[in-house]
């Protein structure tokens, strides 16, 4: 089987601090895989240089067997950040910001579709807050906020999703079942 994302000798940091030294990583389609270590070993970064965010000072990023540039996202792929890094007071509903992980997939069209709002508002129910919808997303708890980027990274249907630090507001019952919303959210697309 071959690897949907594979890292290959990546180095990379900030300034002149690297943060990153000749890292590889092969993930196949349908594993669940975690990066463990302490805060400041590079786990962020490995992620945002993955979607393109971090440049690599040297090393190559593979998706679905082709290289891509550097500074470039794989093109299927979900994120859900870390809840400190977002600003809460950005006045955007729960369902919106579920709705704004199907901004890749469309092509000319500014406004949201009726599949869009139905498949966001499914994703809403599958992570157990579909009746917090409409209310914008600085009056939810730090878990509420949590299961709303994880529908928004599963929302467009990715390939690979990618989580940094996903559990951190939940409880050990609300971390497993987060964890596997993925899983059968892929069974449930290849099953249509």
């Amino acid at each position: 089987m071959e690897p949907i994302l594979e890292v290959r000798n990546l180095t990379c940091g900030f300034q002149t601090q690297a943060v990153l030294k000749n890292v590889d990583l092969l993930l196949y389609p349908g594993q669940l895989s975690g990066l463990v270590g302490p805060s400041g070993s590079g786990k962020t970064t490995l992620i945002k240089a993955i979607l393109g965010l971090v440049h690599p000072w040297a090393g190559e990023i593979w998706f679905q067997g082709k290289r891509l540039k550097p500074g470039t996202a794989p093109p299927k792929v979900g994120y859900v950040p870390q809840v400190e890094t977002v600003d809460w007071n950005f006045p955007v509903t729960a369902q919106e910001v579920v709705m704004m992980g199907r901004y890749r997939k469309k092509q000319f069209l500014p406004w949201t579709s009726r599949h869009d709002r139905i498949a966001a508002k499914a994703l809403l129910e599958r992570v157990g807050i579909a009746h917090v919808a409409h209310r914008p997303i600085g009056e939810l708890s730090g878990g509420q906020q949590q299961r709303v980027f994880i529908a928004r990274a599963l929302v467009g249907e990715p390939e690979i999703v990618l989580l940094d630090e996903p559990t951190s507001s939940s409880d050990l019952r609300v971390q497993h079942e987060l964890l596997h919303v993925g899983a059968s959210n892929k069974k449930r697309s290849d099953q249509q």
